[in-house]
């Protein structure tokens, strides 16, 4: 009974004695290793501060790089809308040189306007019936873009994975950046595909807005003519 007494102690001593050694090694580790988050040490150093020249040089050097890429865009977009949009662009201009604004100085820092109005009926009516129509080709265009710019976005989006394949290293965000840095190319067609049709869909709203404005013209004139009998007198 006595030696059974003896073993026991001896493995409440040995448990405590474990039990004591964990909690010093506890106690050695830090809370971010323990959990799981080794502790990094930062070398930080104070950012110099650039002299106006400095800075200059280094803004001129960057914009040059970006610059070569925009002219590059700027081109190919230029290309692909000129046919489409100077229809559009010539309507406008048309209308817009048209109307007239004569500021007259008074002296003492008095302005006079006059406004002159040239558009005559008949050709309000031409650009009522011209600008529709001249919008309605570039927009069956876009129509068959559509389908254009989908199929460079799925091309971009099949070289970025196929780039993804022989990326190691780094975490997810970061290997995805890098895959898609070496997909410039793709890159680079789909923002010219892209831009293209934004700009054509500005022309038409810009060609829609002239036309509003030819249709209140029109409709004042045949609202003076229901009333009066007569042409109107925005009219030359």
């Amino acid at each position: 009974m006595t030696q059974y007494i003896m073993i026991q102690y001896h493995h409440l001593i040995s448990s405590w004695e474990e039990a004591e050694g964990m909690k010093e090694e506890r106690a050695e580790i830090s809370p971010e290793k323990e959990m799981g988050k080794p502790k990094a040490r930062l070398n930080l150093e104070t950012k110099p501060v650039l002299d106006e020249a400095t800075l200059k040089n280094i803004v001129n050097l960057k914009f040059s790089e970006f610059n070569d890429r925009y002219n590059i865009v700027k081109q190919a977009v230029d290309n692909l809308t000129e046919s489409l949009k100077r229809p559009i662009l010539d309507l406008i201009d048309f209308a817009d040189d048209s109307l007239e604004l004569v500021i007259t100085e008074e002296g003492k820092g008095k302005r006079k306007y006059d406004m002159k109005f040239n558009l005559t009926e008949e050709e309000l009516n031409f650009l009522a019936i011209k600008i529709p129509a001249a919008c309605m080709y570039v927009q069956e265009f876009l129509n068959d873009r559509a389908i254009d710019v989908a199929l460079a976005e799925y091309i971009l989006n099949d070289t970025v994975t196929e780039h993804l394949k022989f990326i190691e290293g780094g975490d997810a965000r970061e290997r995805m950046r890098f895959a898609a840095q070496k997909a410039e190319v793709e890159q680079i067609v789909l923002l010219i595909k892209k831009q293209v049709t934004a700009n054509l869909k500005a022309y038409i709203e810009r060609a829609d807005k002239v036309y509003d404005g030819v249709k209140k013209v029109l409709d004042g004139i045949n609202r003076e003519k229901g009333i009066f009998g007569k042409s109107s007198k925005f009219t030359a």
